[in-house]
């Protein structure tokens, strides 16, 4: 039941489209009251708060992930893409606090339909180690590949080009808590 609630609450923030019905029947309850209860004692909040304001804190405490440490294998793959476009948001600052800039790029996202995250890829890109970089001069940029020219925006989204080339790329996949096990070990134990 928690998995089936937790891909109807990224389903919530990542569709606007997405009606609680539509969740609640996705998720395999056959009433929006069910999936409402469920939701709220799994997560202290109805579908509709979460919607408007994500508690990760809560939601990391519910979806506990294993710390693994070095033992995690990391799959790199080194590929070669064409230019990407994509809407950024530079996170600037700890990287405990990363996950509030996804929310702001998650809000920009739903608000502004310009980076569906069905059909559009999403690229996360730390420019330092947060082992070795200072606490306020670590950047890390949130980005959805985009198809036009991104509107003005009170989120402080803009466009980048991302250059065509060889990269070295790491999936994660989960919270953002967990980021420092798959991603940033490739500037400690890879490159």
């Amino acid at each position: 039941q928690l998995m089936r609630l937790r891909r109807a609450a990224h389903g919530l923030l990542a569709r606007a489209e997405l009606s609680v019905l539509n969740a609640a029947l996705q998720a395999g309850f056959e009433s929006p009251e069910a999936f409402s209860r469920a939701f709220r004692r799994a997560f202290g909040m109805s579908p509709r708060a979460f919607r408007k304001a994500p508690s990760w804190h809560v939601w990391n405490t519910v979806f506990v992930i294993p710390h693994f440490s070095r033992t995690v294998a990391m799959q790199v793959q080194i590929v070669n893409i064409s230019p990407v476009r994509v809407a950024a948001l530079e996170h600037c600052g700890p990287p405990e606090l990363v996950d509030r800039s996804v929310d702001t790029f998650i809000q920009w996202r739903m608000q502004s339909g310009q980076s569906p995250v069905e059909s559009n890829r999403s690229f996360g890109i730390p420019y330092g180690n947060p082992d070795t970089t200072p606490a306020h001069e670590f950047r890390f940029a949130i980005c959805g590949e985009i198809r036009e020219t991104v509107a003005v925006n009170e989120f402080n989204i803009r466009e980048l080009t991302i250059p065509g080339g060889r990269y070295a790329v790491v999936r994660h996949a989960g919270s953002p808590d967990h980021i420092g096990e798959t991603i940033y070990p490739i500037y400690r134990d890879w490159l």
